[in-house]
Parts: structure tokens; sequence; C-alpha cells
């Protein structure tokens, strides 16, 4: 199972006992409101940890380019290093 897959699931779920403990029933609408307002705001719970993405990304395509051609081995290059 992806964690794609499995983070829908427990998604699902959640909203079901959320639901539940509301009391929101196909003839009884009171808390819906407070419900939807609890699932939207659950869906910022990710920009939390934006933060922890600090070093991802920092190197440009140029900066990767020239360390692929800088760590070639010496054995293309027709030397050999023992």
């Amino acid at each position: 199972m992806s964690i794609f897959n499995g983070a829908s699931a427990v998604g699902t779920e959640i909203g079901a006992v959320l639901t539940k403990y509301l009391g929101v029933t196909e003839s009884n609408f009171e808390n819906l409101g407070l419900l939807t307002i609890i699932c939207n705001l659950s869906s910022l719970y990710p920009l939390v940890f934006l933060g922890w993405l600090d070093g991802v990304g920092s190197t440009g395509e140029d900066d990767a380019e020239e360390e692929v051609i800088c760590n070639v081995p010496s054995a293309l290059d027709g030397r050999d290093e023992a």
C-alpha cells in the first residue's frame, strides 16, 4: 500500500469518527458547520512541517550538473588511481 493510499484511508476514517462524534446525520445538520471548519483547517496541518524542508532543493540544476561532472570515476578518463 502506498503512503497516499494509507493517508487517504486514515483521513476517511478520521472524517467518519468526527462526523459521528459531532452527531451529523442524514437528518441532523446541527454541527455541520463546525465539522466543515474542522475538516478545512485540518487540511492546513502539513504547513506546520514546511520548516523541515529548509535544505531540500537548495542545489540548483547547474550546481547538480557540476557535481556529477566532478564526481566521474577516474577509470573513465583512462587513469588508474590505485
